[in-house]
């Protein structure tokens, strides 16, 4: 019998990013590889908040390397040339095992937060055994949220023509124009996309709302 497929909520206490990062707001973890140079962090800071949060990352001597810059956020890069934990073995803003699949991580309170799918109960004790802490186990599995290249291809054009803009740029009788179709088709299409996308962040939140990594209530 094949092993059972589990959701996951994982905490790593021995962070160092989260350590860090855990006195400063404004931050958002897009992920993080490794390389020969060392463990590469990708950050997402919003404006107001880039100066501290620069202070705090060079405070540790790593290399922090802007990226990009817009009118809300900047991309940084950061290297930790000695690893991200204070435990080599526990090095793991990468996958916690190999039966262990990251659909989410972010920094709580000084300490990584993972939602995961693992591959039955060996691989859970896997995560155990390298430090992590399972604070959620549920048999709820995520929604399946693969959009098609259509499906892709229409969000990706509704996001940069404006549809998502405040005020709107574009309408969506406009955008129905320029691919051809009827406004009514193009809703209906945007929904379905829109809801795929919505379903899969709607089962993270609840995820971390039953870890306690979330308030109770959304701000």
């Amino acid at each position: 019998m094949p092993p059972k497929p589990l959701s996951l909520v994982l905490e790593n206490d021995g962070c160092l990013l989260a350590k860090l990062l855990s006195e400063v707001a404004g931050v958002d973890l897009l992920s993080v590889n490794y390389s020969p140079e060392g463990h590469l962090a990708w950050l997402l800071v919003r404006r107001e908040h880039k100066k501290s949060v620069l202070k705090a990352l060079r405070r540790l001597k790593n290399r922090v390397v802007v990226l990009d810059c817009d009118e809300a956020s900047t991309l940084v890069r950061v290297t930790f040339n000695h690893g991200l934990c204070r435990r080599r073995y526990r090095c793991l803003l990468l996958a916690p095992s190999k039966d262990v699949f990251v659909l989410h991580s972010t920094l709580r309170a000084g300490r990584q937060v993972i939602v995961a799918m693992a591959l039955g109960r060996q691989a859970v004790r896997e995560a155990e055994d390298r430090g992590y802490r399972v604070v959620v186990e549920s048999s709820e599995h995520p929604p399946i949220s693969g959009l098609s290249d259509s499906q892709a291809l229409l969000l990706s054009q509704a996001f940069e023509e404006g549809v998502y803009d405040f005020p709107r740029k574009t309408t969506l009788r406009r955008l129905a124009e320029m691919r051809g179709v009827k406004p009514s088709s193009l809703s209906e299409a945007l929904r379905k996309a829109e809801r795929k996308v919505v379903a899969r962040v709607a089962w993270i939140y609840r995820m971390l709302k039953k870890s306690g990594a979330l308030s109770a209530s959304p701000r």
